[in-house]
């Protein structure tokens, strides 16, 4: 977003004025892209970094004791829970903005990183009952690449007692 307050974009509270909303996996570049987004109008020089926002509600009965996230990310993310920063993949450490790359493409081990999720563990503390959101940014390595795509998944576990 080039708005003022750029920087909380992954709050709650951030207006969600003409942002555009589709099913995932969301991106181009013929990876099983289910919606498209643009890039520009240079394909050699697309925009770097790409932003998601997703509402969701969750009522006490719903919450769960584990919850993990998979994730599809081309080329590099880092993924908020309600404005807490719970995962960093293939970008730098500190603070990026909207021109900071992914360290690598993420096909640079091989065209199954582009297509396959990963998982990972999230704190079922950082979920509250009510609204709550998930927001995500996505970085390209260069300006230069053929394609970009994120997909996320979260998933709730109950653990029962053995008896």
């Amino acid at each position: 977003p080039d708005v003022e307050g750029e920087g909380d974009w992954q709050k709650a509270w951030f207006p969600e004025i003409n942002w555009k909303k589709g099913e995932a996996k969301l991106g181009y570049g013929n990876d099983g892209e289910t919606t498209r987004i643009e890039y520009g109008s240079d394909d050699q020089n697309k925009h770097i970094t790409y932003y998601f926002r997703h509402k969701f509600n969750i009522s006490e009965d719903s919450k769960r004791t584990i919850l993990v996230s998979d994730i599809i990310r081309d080329d590099g993310a880092i993924v908020y829970l309600n404005g807490i920063e719970i995962h960093r993949s293939n970008m730098p450490e500190g603070e990026v903005d909207y021109q900071t790359t992914a360290l690598t493409p993420a096909d640079r081990d091989g065209p199954i990183y582009e297509i396959v999720p990963t998982r990972f563990a999230i704190s079922p503390d950082l979920l509250k009952v009510g609204e709550n959101i998930i927001s995500a940014e996505i970085h390209q390595a260069n300006a230069g690449s053929s394609d970009l795509g994120f997909q996320f998944e979260l998933k709730g576990l109950e653990i029962l007692p053995c008896v």
